[in-house]
């Protein structure tokens, strides 16, 4: 194992990560379950479903839909990862459950109404997972407070530091990744604690994908978009593109009391006006990203700092790093 130390000036950019749960939004390991309601009853007359009523596709996450009333008994439900349709006589056809892959399709049913189908929050990538590894080497990139987690013992525990390595610039932001040097600086950042093996041809990025002053969500998603894209142009060979944040505050409160909010112009400059807590829209933005780039990026977990650091320091948790190394690894080691 290799255990990185390097440190830029005084950081602005802030990440860690307490493990809150599975991947959300589109981009996450595994969906939410949300299991479906019931079709309102047809006719007692109503016309029986047909028996072959198609299965739902193979899925490991999509919760079935509950079974309409009335009719014959023999529509089929779908497949138990894709949710099953009405029962024949319960109406038209009932809905599959969404797993962010393809639809089960439902067993046909006259008479009342459609029974709803099971919504599941899946990964992106039309519920397929992606390549999943093993990996010969994963690039951590982003700001100086990614790179403090990660030389904060990140490669001491447990994963395998030979098929990690890190390339992070103090103010790297979405802004500057998007673009080629000199004004894309942080491209010239050099690799640290390099992967024994493609070190300058990573098969997987984990990428903070942050800025404090881009407040546009549609603005925040062009950038991540032309992120991805310049990952994709300098490293050919990625199969897989994970999209995270700063590590979050405790719960995602805020801990700095003197943070700019909304922020404004030179917060992503000015450490006294940033903080570790993540606004919506950003998680929202990264989900709408993931989805446009099916069964290649996805969205992290969302990581949290067990406590705020203390005194305040911006988004900067310097003494909570080490924990949040810990965390993040142990992740990793379950999801290598």
């Amino acid at each position: 194992m290799r255990k990185v130390t390097h440190a830029f000036g005084p950081c602005i950019g802030v990440i860690t990560l307490a493990l809150s749960g599975v991947i959300g939004c589109g981009g996450g390991s595994s969906g939410h379950v949300m299991v479906g309601t019931t079709g309102s009853a047809g006719d007692s007359s109503g016309a029986a479903g047909s028996s072959t009523g198609a299965a739902g596709s193979q899925q490991t996450t999509g919760a079935a839909g509950s079974t309409g009333a009335a009719g014959n008994p023999t529509g089929a439900a779908g497949n138990p990862t894709g949710a099953a349709g009405s029962g024949a006589g319960a109406g038209s056809s009932g809905a599959a459950g969404s797993t962010g892959g393809s639809t089960g399709a439902a067993g046909a049913g006259s008479g009342g109404s459609t029974g709803a189908a099971g919504a599941g929050a899946a990964g992106t990538g039309g519920g397929d997972m992606g390549y999943t590894g093993p990996f010969t080497c994963t690039l951590v990139s982003g700001l100086l407070v990614t790179q403090e987690w990660f030389t904060a013992g990140f490669e001491n525990d447990g994963v395998d530091g030979t098929t990690w390595e890190g390339k992070f610039q103090h103010y790297g932001y979405i802004d500057i990744w998007a673009q080629d040097p000199p004004a894309g600086f942080a491209w010239t950042a050099q690799v640290q604690s390099a992967c024994t093996k493609n070190a300058m041809d990573p098969d997987r990025i984990l990428f903070t994908a942050w800025s404090w002053e881009i407040t546009d969500e549609t603005k925040y998603i062009a950038d991540v978009v032309q992120d991805i894209m310049q990952f994709k142009k300098n490293f050919p060979h990625i199969k897989r593109f994970e999209l995270m944040t700063i590590v979050r505050c405790p719960g995602n409160k805020m801990c700095n009391p003197n943070a700019a909010v909304p922020p404004v112009m030179g917060t992503d400059h000015n450490a006294g006006q940033q903080d570790c807590y993540v606004a919506p829209y950003i998680d929202d933005a990264l989900a709408k990203v993931a989805a446009m780039f099916p069964g290649f990026a996805y969205v992290a977990p969302k990581f949290e700092s067990p406590t705020c650091e203390n005194p305040v320091n911006g988004a900067h948790l310097y003494h909570e790093n080490t924990a949040i190394a810990k965390t993040i690894a142990t992740w990793f080691m379950s999801n290598p």
